[in-house]
């Protein structure tokens, strides 16, 4: 009696220490990294800043600018590669449709973002990636012709 005794308490002692011992293999995942097509398409984005520099010439900052009604505007870019530049809850014009829609890309390195002016056009903007996380996105134009740089940097908040 008392050899199984002893059997019994080793059996239950090695199995509750092999099996607390264990881990979830769920637990030695690392948290996947959201590539920047992905943060670019998971939310609306709204410009919250916009300044322009030439040479040496002070910073300007174009978003004091905007009209009170475009400052409510938002895109929101599709998988599919088009976005959406919705007038958001007031238009500057009752005429102004309250969508449009256009074309996007990003660069295999996620680097460079580039913004068709209208569906099907064959003219793009091209924007440096300056930033990009769940909630900001910064990007920016440089021109330089005739001696003077300009620069252009365009902040979104994610909504």
């Amino acid at each position: 009696m008392r050899k199984s005794t002893i059997w019994l308490a080793s059996a239950l002692l090695f199995s509750a220490t092999f099996f607390s011992s264990c881990k979830d293999d769920k637990e030695d995942v690392a948290p996947k990294t959201a590539t920047k097509t992905e943060l670019l398409t998971a939310k609306n984005w709204r410009i919250t800043a916009f300044t322009y520099k030439e040479g040496n010439s002070p910073v300007e900052d174009v978003y004091t600018q905007i009209d009170a009604c475009s400052k409510d505007d938002f895109y929101k870019f599709n998988p599919d590669k088009t976005f959406v530049l919705d007038e958001g809850a007031t238009r500057c014009s009752a005429n102004d449709p309250q969508t449009s829609v256009s074309g996007w890309d990003i660069t295999a390195d996620g680097s460079i973002l580039l913004l068709l002016e209208m569906k099907g056009s064959t003219s793009a903007e091209l924007f440096t990636i300056t930033e990009l996380t769940d909630g900001k996105l910064r990007i920016g134009q440089s021109y330089t012709g005739n001696g003077s740089t300009e620069v252009t940097e365009i902040t979104f908040t994610a909504f």
